[in-house]
């Protein structure tokens, strides 16, 4: 990863599995954006559009990669890829 990018993302489910939210930090500043996931979609779908949408907001310079867990919720993470013009890679669980 370059310097300004984005450091990493993850997902947040609160109690019950009522709400969740995304997260995004900026791995050098430590400078976290969070991203609404739409109530009521499944995760996959919710963080799909979540990190189109937030994605698109970001400046370039913060937009050029993005890791993540081995998580179900990045399941469409091609398209996000496309869609927010964001390499996404996945961390090694070993």
């Amino acid at each position: 990863m370059q310097c300004a990018a984005i450091g990493g993302g993850d997902f947040i489910v609160g109690k019950d599995h009522k709400s969740a939210i995304g997260t995004v930090v900026e791995r050098k500043t430590g400078y976290l954006t969070p991203v609404h996931l739409t109530p009521g979609c499944n995760r996959v779908d919710a963080v799909h559009d979540g990190f189109i949408r937030k994605m698109a907001d970001l400046p370039d310079v913060l937009r050029r990669t993005l890791t993540w867990d081995q998580g179900v919720e990045m399941h469409r993470h091609k398209e996000v890829t496309i869609a927010a013009d964001l390499a996404v890679y996945f961390c090694d669980p070993h």
